[in-house]
Formats: C-alpha cells, sequence, structure tokens
C-alpha cells in the first residue's frame, strides 16, 4: 500500500491541513520554538503560518494552492497574488523561504527586485 500524499487530489482544506501538520511536526519537539497558523479570512498579510524563536517571529510560511499551476492562463491573476503575498510578508519578515520548481525559480527570484532582503529557495 502506498502511504505517500496524493498532493494532486487534495481540496485546498485538505492541504492546508497536511501542510500545517507538517510544520507542526517539524517543529513539535523543539521547546525554543513554536507555531502559530494563521487565520487567513479577510487576508493574512501573507502570512499562514509564523514560526517563533521564543518571543521573536523567525520564519513566515505562506501557502499557495494552485493545483493547476500559476502559468498559462492563469500566469497573470496568480503570480500577482503570490508577489502581493510575498511584499505583505516582507513588512514583518525580511527572509521568506520557498521551494520552487525548476520552472519557476526565475519568476519567483524575480519577486525579490527592489528588496534588501533575501529569497531562500
Amino acid at each position: 500500500m502506498d502511504d505517500r500524499i496524493q498532493w494532486h487530489q487534495l481540496t485546498q482544506p485538505e492541504y492546508d491541513e497536511r501542510v500545517e501538520a507538517l510544520f507542526e511536526r517539524m517543529y513539535e519537539r523543539d521547546p525554543d520554538r513554536r507555531i502559530e497558523v494563521v487565520d487567513g479570512r479577510g487576508g493574512d498579510g501573507g502570512h499562514d503560518i509564523d514560526i517563533y524563536y521564543g518571543d521573536i517571529l523567525e520564519e513566515i510560511v505562506q501557502m499557495k494552492y494552485f493545483p493547476e499551476g500559476f502559468s498559462g492562463g492563469h500566469a497573470k491573476s496568480r503570480r500577482s497574488q503570490i508577489k502581493d503575498s510575498f511584499v505583505a510578508a516582507m513588512k514583518d519578515k525580511p527572509e521568506v523561504e520557498t521551494r520552487p520548481s525548476q520552472e519557476s525559480h526565475q519568476t519567483r527570484m524575480g519577486l525579490g527586485q527592489g528588496f534588501r532582503e533575501r529569497l531562500v529557495s
């Protein structure tokens, strides 16, 4: 039996729940860190998950659910959503982590233009 997550078959709530659970699992044994899942209703300011080291906001996680990707017919609106979230998150934390595919790497790296901070990929 294959127990791997079938990411392409998930609804957005299922996707969100699994990503949140992954981050909770990653940090559950670290007594110095805590995570807060941000309720995004009404806008989340570029934050879906905040990771704190003590009282210091150390990392911001921004999740995007685009099962069809963000190229082709979806490119303009989705890239705009990604950029808006990136800009909002940059106001609170100068380092934003992503794991871009090779196809989208150049687009994502371009999001950081005009910022002194760095985009970690």
